[in-house]
């Protein structure tokens, strides 16, 4: 593991320094801004977390949200049409795409096991993110599916999950660590 501390971009009349933890846990880099509690895992064995060399979209990305009014946070990892995070309660959430078509079903297939469904309007229930969670942190790849508004198609998406379990580690330990001003 490594710490740097450098000035963040801007003109220097608004650099802050930046505090970041950059380093390799089971094989797989990540990168974590102390400032913000975001960051980059590692997404594909031949990605190097260069936002210049890795295609875009192909690693886990991690942010953390608090909520100003009532002081709880929650964090979440996202990766093309997948949200995968943990709720103000410590509970998994999962979501898949956006813009959805009404009434509509969102699902998620891990490898080969049994799809997961759910109505676009309620979402995964916890029982079934939990499920979901345990299944990306064992699984090669994911299959996402849901309509979007306009169109009534399907929109399948594909997502090696190379990195998975490292990213949830890591977002655990920020969630767990988060400190509330």
């Amino acid at each position: 593991v490594k710490y740097r501390v450098t000035l963040g971009r801007g003109s220097p009349l608004h650099n802050k320094r930046l505090r970041i933890e950059e380093g390799i846990l089971e094989n797989v880099k990540f990168r974590i801004y102390y400032t913000d509690g975001s960051g980059t895992i590692q997404g594909l064995p031949t990605n190097t977390l260069s936002v210049i060399k890795d295609k875009s979209g192909s690693n886990w990305d991690i942010s953390v949200r608090i909520d100003k009014m009532d002081d709880t946070h929650f964090c979440f990892l996202s990766r093309g049409d997948l949200v995968v995070g943990i709720w103000k309660d410590g509970a998994p959430f999962v979501r898949v795409g956006s813009s959805h078509y009404p009434n509509s079903n969102i699902a998620v297939r891990v490898d080969k096991n049994e799809p997961v469904s759910a109505p676009e309007k309620t979402g995964f229930t916890n029982a079934q993110a939990a499920r979901i969670v345990e299944q990306l942190s064992k699984g090669k790849s994911l299959l996402t599916r849901y309509q979007e508004w306009p169109n009534q198609s399907y929109k399948d998406k594909s997502i090696e999950l190379f990195g998975f379990p490292q990213a949830w580690a890591i977002l655990q330990k920020i969630f767990n660590s988060v400190k509330l001003k």
